[in-house]
Formats: structure tokens, C-alpha cells, sequence
């Protein structure tokens, strides 16, 4: 089966463009042809149509072989051009391939002419997918510089010294400098503020070591010429295949300065809480020394009870507040220390011996909110008292059990009781007036929860939730 052949012929005699033609048949191919002869007939072929190639005679009235080679040149295509010709002169040949002919073929020994072709069309097909390469390659590079230089963002191609190679324009308007200043003249070091250098160096001598063992983004702070630094988000990547880098430098000066701000208001608004956390233990410690005071002017012994209890309850809550401005969270205390404080303080109030009636504490590592940390300390302040006051009279030794443990469902259940003397028989503890029961029923309420008295087994159960964060108006 024969091969297509599209060729332009540049011959002005019928007979030789004949046996041109022949020879080409006889050599497998069907050509698809066209004889021209003018200058301007050859303009017109090579717009017109397209070729596979160009076989030209080398001397023609008025146009020359060479003159048709120009012509192909001038069109921009890139066409095997073969010269056919009869007998000439080795120094016109030596012109015409350095002209750019592909080979010259007499015509006399026309057998050569199928080879040449053969061989000049699979460099064509060469030539053709290397400038394809070429030219997908130079798009390709232009696509990338056209992201590289308008991502926004500072960015640079730097060499394994960190030499930088290439900057785009965001870089060059950050440095101060121009880019035939930069490009292959300075370092990235150069650009670096002092106290950062140091990290960056490290940084590049472990990534020859391990390049997984350095972060690929980090904070930085780099210099213009004029020695004023800016805050820069960086990130450092290699380029595949090379030993170059890619850096992008984004500008967070903006941010970090806000940051900056909102920490020193976060800081002062830090301070003044503790400062009032502290102000308002103070004022109730106050409250708790006048009930004291007045107490000495007292001759009631149920009075002075009542002192004593309310000194008690302004104590447990003072105490929150203590625990709060000491805390590193604000909002939250560490519930069990708070509660081996608490009954600390109220074994001392009470003057009781806690190697007679032992305290045995058992709370889970909670830290609570200050919702409902003040209503829970109340509760245990008053089952406390009561037990200190009631339940192991005349001296008696005993214990008293506290315990607080949350579940899988973030409920938490406090427990209270002792093994002294137990309740009396006719009291109900829901419809109780006095002001520690109701205080406890009504802090449970105010928690959500649920209370649970055993009478004979002398416990105090109750069920409740942490509160969440009511704002008020």
C-alpha cells in the first residue's frame, strides 16, 4: 500500500517534475503534489496547502533553489528541502546546506532520492516533536511564572546555599531592592532579622540531614534595605528533580499586630478579674471578721450559732473566689482541692480535732465553673457543719465520708455522710424550716439536680449537672 506524500515541487520543466513524480511512485509513495516555478506561486502553495515536503531544482529562469529555500524559511515552516538538480559545483553545494538544504540529489542518480526522503521525513517527525516539547515546555514556564508572579505573595526561587536565583515583583516591592539586584546576587540570610537567623540556618543545615525533621511552614521575620522588619508566613518546599527551593513569604505583620493587641487586652482584662476575684475574697472575708466582732457582743448561745453558720457559708464562697484568682483558668476552679480547703477550714471554724473525727475526702480531678461551683460548695458546707455539729456529740470520735465522681455522661454525684449518732426519727428533711435544709434543697434546685436522703444509713446523695454560663442582661 502506498504512503501519502504531500509534496511541493519547485521545478520548471514538466518532464523533470515527470520523472520526479515517477520515481517517487516506484518508491511507495502517492504523492499529492503541486508544481510551482514563480516566487509568488510558492507564497501561495505554502499558505494554501500544507506539505510534507519541499523538492526544489536548484536553477530556474528568474528563482533559484536557494531563493526557494528562502521562501520556506520566510513562511516559518519547518519542511525537509531537498535540492534536485543536474551537475553543480561543489561550492554552491557547500552554500546550499549551509543555506539550510537537507540533502542534494543529482539528478542523474535519482536512486538516492526515496532514502533521503525516508530519512528527512522521520527527522521532520523528530524536529516536530521536539519543538512541540519545546514549545509545551515554554508554556508551561509560562504558566508558572504567570502564577509566580501574581499569587500576591512574596515568593522566590532559591539554590541549595540558599542563594537566591529568582524573585518575583512582590519580593523585589518588599525588599527595596531591585530584581537585577537580588537575582543571583544576594542570600536569603541576607534578608533575615537577627533574631530569627540563627532558626533559619538550623533549619537549612538539618534539612541536608533530614528534610521531614523541618517544618515547611513557619513564622519569620525578614528586613527590607533599610534594616525595617515585617512578619512573614514562610514556606519552603523543594522543586522536584532539582536542589532548588521555592519560598513564599506571606505578609501577617497586619495580623500579628492585631494578635499583639488583642493579647495585651486579654492580659489587662486577665489582671483585672483576679484583681476583682481578689477584691471581693477580701470583702467577704471582711463580712465574715465584723460577724466574728459582733459575735464577742452576743450573749445568745443560738445568736451566736447563727454567726458562726453565716461565717461558715461566706467562707466556702470567699474560697471560690481564692481559688480563682490563683488559678491559670479564670472561669474554672480545681474542684477537689477546693473542697479539701473548704473542709480545712471549716474543721478549724468548728475547733474539731480531725484526728478524732477524721475526714475521709474522696473527689474525682474535676475543675467546675463558677455557676456551679458556688451552689455545690454551699451544699457541702452545710452537710459538713451539720455533721461537725450533730453527729458525734460529748467528744465522740468517728468519721465523716465525702465523695464527688462524675459518669460517662458528665453527671456527677456527691456524697455525704458520717458514722455518729443519726438523725433524730420524727424529722423530714423536705419539710424541714430550718435555714440549712432549705438552703440544700434549694441549691440543688438551682443546680438541676436531684437529692436523695437514707436516713438509717445517715446519707446525703445528690445528682446534678454542671451548669452552663447564663449571660444576663
Amino acid at each position: 500500500m502506498s504512503l501519502s506524500l504531500k509534496v511541493l515541487v519547485v521545478e520548471d520543466s514538466e518532464d523533470d517534475a515527470i520523472l520526479l513524480l515517477r520515481e517517487l511512485r516506484l518508491g511507495g509513495f502517492d504523492p499529492n503534489f503541486r508544481q510551482v516555478y514563480t516566487p509568488k506561486d510558492m507564497e501561495n502553495a505554502l499558505t494554501q496547502q500544507s506539505w510534507d515536503i519541499v523538492i526544489a531544482d536548484y536553477v530556474m529562469p528568474n528563482f533559484s533553489g536557494l531563493d526557494a529555500l528562502e521562501k520556506l524559511k520566510e513562511s516559518g515552516l519547518d519542511l525537509p528541502f531537498i535540492i534536485v538538480s543536474g551537475k553543480i559545483g561543489e561550492d554552491i553545494l557547500v552554500e546550499a546546506m549551509k543555506a539550510g538544504a537537507h540533502d542534494y540529489i543529482k539528478k542523474d542518480n535519482l536512486s538516492r532520492l526515496i532514502p533521503a526522503i525516508n530519512r528527512e521525513l522521520k527527522e521532520a517527525k523528530v524536529r516536530k516533536k521536539r519543538k512541540e516539547a519545546e514549545l509545551a515546555l515554554k508554556r508551561s514556564e509560562d504558566t508558572y511564572r504567570t502564577i509566580f508572579e501574581n499569587t500576591g505573595t512574596a515568593m522566590t526561587i532559591l539554590e541549595e546555599d540558599m542563594a537566591i536565583s529568582i524573585v518575583n515583583t512582590e519580593f523585589e516591592k518588599f525588599s527595596g531592592f531591585s530584581k537585577e539586584d537580588i537575582e543571583n546576587q544576594k542570600n536569603l540570610a541576607e534578608f533575615v532579622a537577627k533574631e530569627d537567623l540563627k532558626r533559619m540556618k538550623g533549619y537549612h543545615r538539618l534539612r541536608k540531614i533530614d528534610p521531614n525533621a523541618v517544618p515547611k511552614n513557619y513564622e519569620i521575620r525578614l528586613r527590607d534595605r533599610h534594616g525595617k522588619s515585617k512578619d512573614f508566613f514562610a514556606t519552603l518546599d523543594m522543586i522536584p528533580g532539582t536542589e532548588k527551593r521555592i519560598g513564599s513569604f506571606i505578609d501577617i505583620t497586619d495580623r500579628k499586630q492585631a494578635e499583639d493587641k488583642i493579647k495585651a487586652s486579654l492580659k489587662e482584662k486577665e489582671v483585672l478579674l483576679r484583681e476583682i476575684h481578689h477584691r471581693v475574697k477580701n470583702n467577704m472575708q471582711i463580712i465574715s471578721t465584723l460577724l466574728s466582732l459582733q459575735s464577742e457582743q452576743i450573749k445568745d448561745k443560738r445568736m451566736i450559732e447563727f454567726n458562726k453558720e453565716s461565717q461558715t457559708r461566706i467562707q466556702s464562697m470567699a474560697l471560690i473566689h481564692e481559688n480563682l484568682y490563683q488559678s491559670e483558668d479564670l472561669a474554672r476552679i480545681n474542684f477537689s482541692e477546693y473542697v479539701n480547703n473548704l473542709i480545712e477550714e471549716l474543721f478549724h471554724s468548728y475547733g474539731v480535732n480531725p484526728d478524732i473525727i477524721e475526714p475521709n475526702i474522696s473527689v474525682e480531678d474535676v475543675t467546675l465553673n463558677i455557676e456551679t461551683a458556688i451552689p455545690c460548695g454551699l451544699i457541702i458546707n452545710e452537710l459538713i457543719s451539720n455533721s461537725l455539729k450533730y453527729a458525734f456529740p460529748g467528744g465522740m470520735s468517728g468519721e465523716i465520708i465525702l465523695e464527688l465522681h462524675s459518669d460517662d455522661k458528665n453527671r456527677f454525684t456527691l456524697t455525704v455522710s458520717d458514722n455518729g449518732v443519726g438523725f433524730p426519727e420524727d424529722i423530714d428533711f423536705k419539710t424541714s424550716k430550718t435555714l440549712g435544709m432549705q438552703l440544700i434543697y434549694n441549691l440543688t434546685r438551682q443546680l438541676d439536680g436531684k437529692i436523695q436522703v437514707e436516713k438509717d444509713k445517715k446519707i446525703f446523695r445528690i445528682t446534678f449537672t454542671e451548669l452552663k454560663y447564663k449571660e444576663r442582661i
